[in-house]
């Protein structure tokens, strides 16, 4: 009976340790796509003096909970959904099963972009976003990353 009872101790302090590693691990493919999508408009700006300008909704328009690939509530690799000229520029697709949809707004005036990554990484209804803002400061290319709501 001790050794059941030392087991459930453990279980109790390891699975909720568990549960944030793994929502650390899916949050982590949203900072590190909003990353690339930072880095290929920190090139653009270098190039052309402005970030990609283009609108793009939700990408892929169906929540990965509804799509629910191999049961893992991921989205689907779709190489169709990713064909527009805005992602293109951003050099920016999924090649990989995914937690979040992506959208991209960047305007030249003034010269500014936003790019999204909204996810309810466990499909209970609560979704996870992260923002990231791109701006002018001083005539340099900077950017911030905001997390809204906890998942």
């Amino acid at each position: 009976m001790i050794v059941v009872a030392i087991i459930g101790i453990l279980a109790a302090i390891a699975i909720p340790q568990f549960i944030r590693y793994m929502q650390k691990a899916k949050q982590g493919e949203a900072q590190l796509s909003l990353a690339a999508i930072e880095m290929s408009n920190t090139r653009e700006f270098h190039e052309t003096g402005g970030f990609v300008v283009g609108v793009v909704g939700n990408t892929p328009a169906t929540p990965c909970c509804d799509q629910n690939v191999g049961g893992a509530r991921r989205c689907a690799v779709i190489e169709a959904e990713w064909v527009n000229p805005t992602w293109n520029a951003l050099d920016f697709e999924m090649t990989r099963s995914f937690f979040y949809q992506y959208r991209y707004t960047g305007t030249a005036t003034p010269d500014t972009y936003t790019a999204t990554a909204i996810g309810n990484l466990d499909c209970d209804g609560t979704s996870i976003e992260w923002n990231l803002n791109g701006f002018m400061d001083g005539g340099l290319p900077k950017s911030t990353l905001i997390k809204v709501g906890t998942d």
